[in-house]
């Protein structure tokens, strides 16, 4: 990953519309931008997602953010009548 200098604050404003992070979200997007593995265990609604894809906005090339939360809500029996009747897709 290209290491790249880039105010994450004006990066969070512009892409997501937040004025501050939730968390210790900066600190892991500035671990995943210095090129670092980096693992992230935080509860539902603690801003996991935000933290992959934000990164993923500001370096250059492709990047895949693979997130649960579609799989969680196919488990919902609204959600998997409508699969059933072809009326959602797969997302992957």
């Amino acid at each position: 990953m290209n290491r790249v200098q880039t105010d994450l604050k004006a990066s969070l404003l512009k892409y997501f519309g937040f004025d501050s992070f939730k968390g210790e979200q900066k600190e892991v997007i500035s671990n995943l931008l210095s090129g670092n593995n980096t693992f992230v265990i935080m509860p539902t609604g603690g801003g996991k997602s935000l933290c992959y894809q934000l990164p993923a906005l500001i370096c250059d090339g492709t990047a895949i953010v693979v997130s649960p939360l579609i799989a969680l809500m196919v488990k919902s029996k609204k959600l998997k009548v409508m699969y059933q009747m072809e009326l959602l897709s797969y997302y992957m």
